[in-house]
Order: C-alpha cells, then structure tokens, then sequence
C-alpha cells in the first residue's frame, strides 16, 4: 500500500488547529444569545414525500458576546415543504409586510440584512419519537440593524 506523502502529512499538521477547534453541527446550549446573522446557505433537494423541489435556507448566526464570542454556528434548517417555520423566520426579522409580500421578496428583505442584523436568538431543545434530542433556534427579537 502506498505511503501518504511529506507534503500531505504537512499539510494534515498545518490543519491541527481547525481540526480540534472543528464541531459537527454545533449549536450553543439551550438559552438567549444576542447574535448577528452572519450569512445564509440557501439550496434545493427533491422532496421525498412529495417529490417537488423544494427550496431551503439555514441562517448562519455569530455570537456576538459572552464566553462563547466570535463563534459561528448553523442555525436550523428552514424549507418550503413546511412553510410555516419558514414564514415565522422571515417576519421574525421584521418584514414589514409578510402576508402582502411574495415569498422572493420577502427572502431577499432577510437576505439583504446579512452582517447588519443583530438579534436575540433562543435556542430551545426537544426530543423527537426515537429519543434524539434536537436544537433549534428562533429569533426573539431584531435588536438593532447595522447601516
């Protein structure tokens, strides 16, 4: 079998660091946290209930203070096959018309509020039917947007 190369272990040694300081799918302890939407990951999948494709979104939030600052976390996942979550995160961010607003516009109102928009965030834990516990997030309040 062949043997990794000097430079494929260097660079293995180069990555230390974000390696130990890398977490799969952290999210903070259940509680408040003033955050700032630092970015949006938006995508599409094919449903398997109903086979459509179907649109998501997963905020990306960075704890702004605290002994957990300046860590960045994937907050929970948003999509059009259940569009109630969906609706409460864009009017949570103070769409000012979310019943009169189509749904691409109301994305592109929360999108545009990327690294300006600093919230309270919650985040809550719960159990599902085979004991897998599961954090989410809901923002409590928009307190302040960055010009």
């Amino acid at each position: 079998m062949p043997q990794p190369t000097p430079e494929f272990l260097a660079q293995l040694a180069n990555a230390q660091d974000a390696y130990r300081e890398a977490e799969s799918r952290w999210m903070p302890e259940p509680g408040d946290y003033d955050v700032l939407l630092e970015d949006i990951h938006t995508g599409t999948y094919q449903s398997k209930k109903t086979g459509e494709q179907v649109s998501y979104l997963k905020p990306i939030w960075k704890i702004l203070n605290g002994s957990q600052s300046d860590k960045s976390f994937q907050g929970s996942f948003r999509n059009t096959e259940f569009s109630s979550f969906l609706k409460e995160f864009l009017a949570s961010l103070s769409l000012p018309d979310p019943e009169g607003t189509s749904l691409a516009d109301s994305f592109m109102y929360v999108y545009n509020l990327v690294g300006k928009a600093r919230c309270t965030l919650r985040i809550t834990e719960s159990e599902s039917k085979d004991g897998r516990i599961f954090k989410n997030d809901k923002v409590v309040a928009l307190v302040e947007v960055y010009t």
